[in-house]
């Protein structure tokens, strides 16, 4: 059996990576109501609370809400990569700087 510590770490970082890909997928490309939810920067800070929370002591609490953090951005930039095709955004603009130089 998982330990609990393991276990909500698990749990953590499973609703982490769910967030990213939901508020990826809530903003979407148009304008209106949508963008606006999904640029709202309060929702970002809850589930690393949460999870910093649920540790025992401070250091692992600041790891596991950073952690939690940085796996909820990863969710995001990835479903946002795969659906609106920022990747290859990405690659044209950095083309276009090396051509320039």
């Amino acid at each position: 059996m998982i330990p609990d510590v393991r276990r909500s770490a698990a749990v953590f970082a499973a609703l982490a990576l769910g967030f990213g890909v939901a508020v990826a997928l809530l903003k979407g490309e148009a304008g209106g109501t949508r963008i606006i939810l999904g640029n709202l920067s309060a929702p970002w800070l809850l589930l690393p609370f949460f999870a910093g929370r649920a540790r025992s002591t401070a250091l692992s609490g600041a790891v596991s809400g950073g952690a939690v953090a940085v796996l909820s951005l990863a969710g995001f930039y990835a479903c946002a990569s795969a659906a609106y095709g920022i990747g290859a955004w990405l690659l044209h603009h950095r083309a276009t700087r090396a051509g320039q130089g």
